[in-house]
């Protein structure tokens, strides 16, 4: 599962209808553990420091929200 941050274009003649930018990427293993991963600057998906795992994303989606160390909202 990734999330997404859309925009519309910030000026009527300069890009696209909406921009996008990865925020955070949410795996579950074979084992059924869920995973959180953030974009890098070019847009590879790195392990997040730290991060729980969890037997549901929901404790994951926190942890974006909470966004302790700026990974994922800058």
């Amino acid at each position: 599962m990734t999330i997404l941050e859309r925009r519309a274009r910030w000026s009527p003649t300069v890009g696209p209808d909406w921009t996008e930018q990865k925020i955070a990427q949410l795996r579950v293993g074979g084992n059924g553990v869920w995973s959180v991963r953030w974009a890098d600057r070019n847009g590879r998906w790195q392990t997040y420091p730290g991060a729980p795992t969890a037997n549901t994303p929901v404790l994951l989606l926190a942890e974006i929200d909470r966004n302790p160390n700026g990974a994922f909202w800058g």
